[in-house]
């Protein structure tokens, strides 16, 4: 069993030229391994995006959950499900998700040493 606990906060550009905005983020992960094969993992994130110069403010929530399969100690594939919803304070900026993954994935230490 693993778990995990962040919190964040940081002054970020969305991207429009000189358009910045204060994102504090929370973001919980609980995972168990079974049988040393099948992973699963639930998560959940919260950020807060307020706007510099601007009225606007975001809250943006996601929850996701995932079962992988191990392969090997570097390989596993798996499936992921989750939800997200974006709340604005500004109209035409809410949005909701649903969606799922099927993903392969690979993980390789570059920074051990071969003995």
């Amino acid at each position: 069993t693993s778990y995990t606990l962040q919190f964040t906060r940081g002054y970020n550009n969305f991207g429009a030229g000189e358009q910045y905005f204060l994102g504090t983020n929370i973001h919980a992960k609980l995972s168990q391994l079974f049988n040393d094969k099948l992973k699963t993992s639930v998560s959940v994130d919260y950020q807060n995006r307020s706007y510099e110069n601007q009225t606007r403010e975001d809250d943006r929530w996601i929850i996701e959950s995932s079962l992988d399969y191990l392969i090997s100690d570097t390989i596993s594939i798996g499936v992921l499900v989750g939800y997200e919803e974006r709340d604005s304070n500004e109209e035409f900026r809410d949005f909701v998700d649903s969606y799922v993954m099927i993903n392969a994935k690979f993980a390789f230490d570059f920074s051990s040493k071969a003995k």
